[in-house]
């Protein structure tokens, strides 16, 4: 009797070294693997879910497709070479850097810079927004001591008023003479 198995084809990015293990019983080992990362076991559970489903899975990270930093025909070499994000170019090993050629060191050195401007970008986006609401605290500040300067100047004026009258009535009034 036969029956259908899955099988999943287990490569380093970028390699062609591969090992070819029954699906199921490789997602059953992950969580026991001491080398495998909890949040790596459950992104290949969740592709092979995928797979199951009929959807293809994505890839994590920034398509080479998408990455401004390369021409098309750059982009189409890291795919031959089973490269298919930034990410992946970033942490290719030496294999995979052979199968993409010449300039290989030159791209994953320009995806690691671009990652990690990448992260600048989020940290400094984060700071534009603790300034803006600082500056929104400021003017807000401003305004409320804007009020109270114009009500002390109007008080002023008042009193000015009041003792400029008063002093003018006193210079009115007849003086005693000693």
């Amino acid at each position: 009797m036969y029956r259908s198995v899955d099988f999943a084809i287990i490569r380093p990015i970028g390699s062609k070294d591969t090992v070819e293990v029954e699906a199921l019983i490789w997602l059953e080992t992950l969580d026991k693997d001491p080398n495998m990362l909890p949040e790596w076991a459950a992104k290949f559970k969740s592709m092979y879910a995928l797979w199951k489903a009929g959807q293809e899975p994505t890839p994590d990270g920034t398509h080479v497709t998408q990455w401004p930093a390369i021409s098309k025909a750059q982009a189409q070499l890291l795919i031959s070479a089973d490269i298919r994000t930034v990410e992946d170019l970033a942490q290719a090993n030496e294999q995979g850097l052979v199968r993409v050629g010449m300039g290989s060191r030159e791209l994953q050195n320009k995806a690691r810079a671009w990652l990690e401007s990448a992260k600048d970008t989020g940290r400094a986006a984060e700071e534009l927004i603790t300034l803006r609401a600082q500056n929104k605290a400021n003017e807000d500040k401003i305004k409320s001591q804007d009020e109270v300067i114009a009500r002390l100047v109007a008080n002023v004026e008042q009193l000015q008023s009041v003792l400029s009258t008063k002093k003018f009535e006193d210079a009115m009034k007849p003086q005693e003479f000693i």
